[in-house]
């Protein structure tokens, strides 16, 4: 196996990633794009990326670990980060795949990461391999509101700073002015992309099948109800979906860095039959 870091070159920016190649005895013409989950969150889950990035390439599936305009290492500030952009970022990956001879491409979409791969498969018309959601957020619009008040709950706990209300800070958004939370300044056009990105917009026109992994605490924890239904209405729609639940950590926001092995090894037994 080989890890290579480099950047791509994009219209608003170099974006940076890791290319994981398999050793060219295992190669195929398979390769994975993992798709990260908002803010703090990204930082919290590159473990669990580079374990399935490894394990994968033991099987003979490259991958690569891509961090989106405006984050990691990628060129621009989080302040100018756009859906849309984010959007152009995964058809630049996924034309840079291409370009190294890997015709069967997969997304793996974490958290939000999740909404980002369905809206720009939506939005475009790519021939995906498979879809992968790793504890995907249903609507974004629910999620930004949550990240809102952790903000706000973060500054009452520091009293040097100003107090902050998610009502005002929605405010601010609304009359275009970027908004500071727990460290993150936000640009209205990327929080109001959020409120509008949502699976329910999932639709069966050249959607690929869909594997939908749900972390639970125990094996006796069903799947949320709001989830099954979901799932559920994506079915009748002519959305190919496969729900299943692994035992591990909620890894994307523990305090200390968590693994879930089952998750990798699910995954990896994708790539040998989508009936697994």
């Amino acid at each position: 196996m080989n890890i290579k870091p480099l950047f791509l070159d994009s219209n608003q920016g170099r974006l940076f990633a890791l290319a994981y190649s398999p050793d060219p005895f295992l190669k195929s013409s398979s390769a994975l794009l993992f798709i990260p989950p908002f803010a703090e969150e990204m930082n919290k889950s590159r473990r669990m990326f580079n374990l399935q990035a490894r394990a994968l390439a033991e099987h003979g599936v490259a991958s690569l670990l891509l961090d989106l305009y405006g984050t990691g290492d990628s060129e621009g500030s989080f302040v100018e980060a756009r859906w849309d952009i984010w959007q152009e970022n995964l058809l630049t990956a996924i034309r840079w795949l291409h370009s190294q001879g890997y015709s069967q491409v997969s997304l793996l979409g974490l958290r939000s990461g999740a909404l980002l791969a369905s809206s720009c498969l939506l939005a475009n018309n790519l021939e995906i391999e498979r879809l992968i959601f790793w504890q995907p957020v249903a609507s974004g619009k629910t999620m930004f509101t949550q990240f809102l008040r952790m903000g706000v709950a973060e500054a009452m706990l520091n009293s040097a700073t100003e107090k902050q209300t998610t009502a005002a800070l929605w405010q601010n958004l609304a009359l275009g002015q970027p908004v500071e939370v727990a460290g993150y300044s936000l640009h209205p056009e990327l929080a109001y992309a959020f409120e509008h990105a949502s699976l329910e917009h999932i639709h069966s026109n050249n959607f690929p099948k869909v594997f939908w992994f749900e972390v639970v605490a125990s094996e006796s924890k069903p799947l949320s109800l709001k989830t099954e239904r979901l799932v559920s209405r994506l079915s009748t729609h002519g959305v190919d979906v496969q729900l299943g639940s692994v035992v591990a950590p909620p890894f994307w926001q523990t305090l200390e860095i968590s693994e879930a092995p089952e998750l990798v090894q699910r995954t990896t037994a994708l790539f040998g039959t989508d009936d697994e």
